[in-house]
């Protein structure tokens, strides 16, 4: 049976030796359950139907909002389904070594979205009025959602920073 044991709960003892030093007072106790939370993870381009789909073959529970759009090419029309966020997903997993892991080792996922792909959770209120703005988006035709989003602020933004 393997310890499950945090990342943050290590320092590193010297930039040199990169060795992992155990830091009691960071780490929860043992035996706690951790909340689950949601996050929102960067995809491949185009891949976040495909990724959902294997999180949830792996028991996952993931969010993906969809905006219906109509394509036309020059022989037929048809609407289709596009992710609101192009390139990105939302998870809900409690942030454990293992669960971070089940995720990043999934085909097509690229990263955790937040300061050095380390993940920043998403407040329940956020996911859910997101699914109000979709569930009145497809009531009215007239309701002020775009056909495609681009976050300019708040935790979707991702900080790239040097690791």
């Amino acid at each position: 049976m393997a310890l499950e044991i945090p990342t943050e709960s290590f320092h590193h003892a010297s930039s040199q030796n990169r060795r992992l030093v155990w830091d009691s007072a960071a780490a929860p106790p043992l035996g706690t359950v951790l909340e689950e939370l949601w996050y929102a993870i960067h995809t491949r381009s185009r891949h976040e139907k495909f990724v959902v789909s294997q999180l949830e073959d792996r028991g996952i529970t993931t969010f993906l909002p969809l905006v219906s759009q109509l394509r036309v090419w020059s022989d037929r029309r048809k609407l289709v389904q596009l992710p609101l966020f192009s390139g990105y997903v939302f998870v809900r997993i409690a942030l454990s070594g293992e669960a971070r892991f089940r995720v990043l080792r999934t085909d097509g996922v690229v990263s955790f979205l937040g300061v050095c792909g380390e993940g920043i959770p998403i407040p329940d209120r956020q996911t859910e009025d997101i699914q109000i703005l979709l569930v009145a988006r497809k009531r009215s035709k007239a309701a002020s959602l775009p056909r495609r989003g681009r976050v300019m602020s708040g935790n979707l933004i991702s900080n790239f920073v040097a690791c």
